[in-house]
C-alpha cells in the first residue's frame, strides 16, 4: 500500500476528436467499463474549456495511464459511486491519457507526477485544486463536494491573502495548492513573502519548511551496516515543537523514511532479519505518534494506511500492539463508510486479535461490495480455517 498522506490527487481513453457530452451506460463491472458512469467530455481540451465557459460549468480533468492499477482501483470502486457520480454531473468531465500526446501537454501544464491524478479548474479556466491517488469514495466524495464549493482552492486562498496580506499561514496554504497544481513559480513567489514577513522562522510555514530541508538532508543519510536512515534531526525538531501539524507531518516523514529503509533492507542480499524487524518497529512507532495528530480529513487514508502496516507485522506485536491496530482500523472504517479496502483492513485485524466472527462478517460484506474481487474470496478462506 501506499501513504496518501504525501501525496494527496488521480483515468480513460484518450480523448477523442468529437464534441458535446457522450453518456454510455456501464455493461460490465471491468475498469473500462466503470470509467463510463460519469459523463465523460468527448472533446478536446480547448473545447471543454470553451463549454465550460459558456455554461459557467467547471472543469474535471482525471489523468491516467494504460496499465495502471491504482488508476483501474479509482475508477472501479471510486468513480462508479452513485454519489460521486451525482456530484460530478454539473461540471465538465474530460478523462486524459496522460502518456498521449493531447494528455502529456496537459501532464506538463498541471505538474501530474503520478497517477490517477484529479485536476479542477473554474468556468475561467483557472486551476481551483488537485487531487492525487486512488481515493476511497467517501473521500473523494468530500473533496469534490469542497471544491465545488470553493472553500480552501487556490481561488479562495488568493482571495484570503490579498484581504490579509501578512497572514503567513494563509500564504502558505495557498503556495502548497499552487505548487501541486504545477506553478511552482508562484508558489515561489509566495514562499519568499512568508520568508520576508518571518525572518526569525517562528512561524508554522517556517518551522514546515525546516521539516522539507531536513528530510532533503535526510535522504543522504542511509548506513547500509545498520540498514537505517538517520531522521535524529527530525526527531529532535518535533520534540520541541506541539503544532498538531507540524507533528504529523514531521512524524509521517519518518515513518516514510523507515518505510524506505526497509524496501533497502529487504532488497539486500546480505540484510538480516534483525535489520528488517528494527525498521519495521520504527516504522510503526512513528505512524503510531503521527496518529495521535492526525487530522480528521486524513483519519481514512492514514488509518487504514497505518493499521495494515501493523498487521503485515503481526506477528511482532504485543497484544497492545494489536488492539492498538484494531482501533486505528475501526475509526477509519466509521468515517469511510462500506469501502471494501478499509473494511477489509479491519477485518484482518480483527482477525489478528481473536476475533475470528467479526473478521469474516466484514470479508463477507467486502464481498457483497465486490463480488468480483479475488482477494475477498481467497480471505475468506483463510479466515474460515
Amino acid at each position: 500500500m501506499l501513504f496518501p498522506w504525501l501525496v494527496l490527487a488521480s483515468l480513460a481513453s484518450p480523448v477523442a476528436p468529437l464534441r458535446g457530452d457522450v453518456q454510455e451506460p456501464a455493461a460490465s463491472t471491468d475498469a473500462t467499463a466503470a470509467r463510463d458512469a460519469v459523463r465523460w467530455f468527448a472533446g478536446t481540451f480547448d473545447e471543454a474549456l470553451a463549454k465550460a465557459r459558456v455554461e459557467n460549468r467547471q472543469v474535471v480533468l482525471v489523468f491516467r495511464i494504460e496499465d495502471c492499477k491504482r488508476c483501474d482501483e479509482f475508477a472501479r470502486k471510486t468513480l462508479v459511486q452513485a454519489s460521486v457520480v451525482a456530484e460530478l454531473a454539473d461540471a465538465v468531465c474530460l478523462s486524459l491519457d496522460g502518456e498521449s500526446a493531447a494528455g502529456s501537454t496537459l501532464v506538463a501544464r498541471f505538474g501530474v507526477a503520478d497517477y490517477p491524478t484529479v485536476v479542477w479548474l473554474g468556468s475561467d479556466g483557472a486551476l481551483r485544486d488537485r487531487l492525487v491517488g486512488a481515493v476511497p469514495a467517501t473521500e473523494f466524495l468530500r473533496e469534490v463536494q469542497r471544491v465545488r464549493s470553493d472553500r480552501e482552492t487556490v481561488g479562495e486562498l488568493r482571495r484570503r491573502v490579498q484581504a490579509d496580506e501578512s497572514n503567513v499561514d494563509l500564504r502558505w496554504r495557498l503556495a502548497q495548492k499552487l505548487r501541486a497544481g504545477g506553478d511552482g513559480a508562484g508558489a515561489e513567489e509566495q514562499i519568499a513573502r512568508i520568508k520576508k514577513l518571518d525572518p526569525t522562522g517562528r512561524s508554522k510555514p517556517m518551522r514546515l519548511m525546516r521539516l522539507d530541508d531536513l528530510r532533503t538532508a535526510v535522504r543522504r543519510t542511509y548506513d547500509e551496516t545498520h540498514g537505517a536512515f538517520d531522521t535524529s534531526s527530525i526527531s529532535a525538531l518535533l520534540e520541541h515543537d506541539t503544532d498538531t501539524e507540524v507533528l504529523f507531518r514531521g512524524w509521517s516523514i519518518v515513518a516514510d523514511f523507515e518505510a524506505g529503509a526497509l524496501a533497502r533492507i529487504q532488497k539486500a542480499r546480505q540484510s538480516t532479519p534483525t535489520q528488517a524487524a528494527a525498521a519495521r518497529a520504527r516504522q510503526r512507532e512513528a505512524l503510531k505518534r503521527a496518529w495521535s495528530c492526525c487530522p480528521t480529513d486524513e483519519i481514512v487514508g492514514f488509518g487504514n494506511e497505518l493499521a495494515w502496516v501493523y498487521f503485515e507485522g503481526a506477528e511482532e506485536l504485543q497484544p497492545e500492539d494489536k488492539q492498538f491496530a484494531r482501533a486505528v482500523a475501526q475509526r477509519a472504517a466509521e468515517l469511510a463508510g462500506d469501502d471494501p479496502t478499509v473494511l477489509d483492513t479491519l477485518a484482518c485485524c480483527s482477525f489478528m486479535n481473536g476475533d475470528k466472527d467479526e473478521a469474516l462478517r466484514l470479508v463477507r460484506r467486502c464481498l457483497e461490495l465486490d463480488p468480483t474481487n479475488e482477494q475477498w474470496k481467497v480471505r475468506l478462506e483463510e479466515f474460515s480455517l
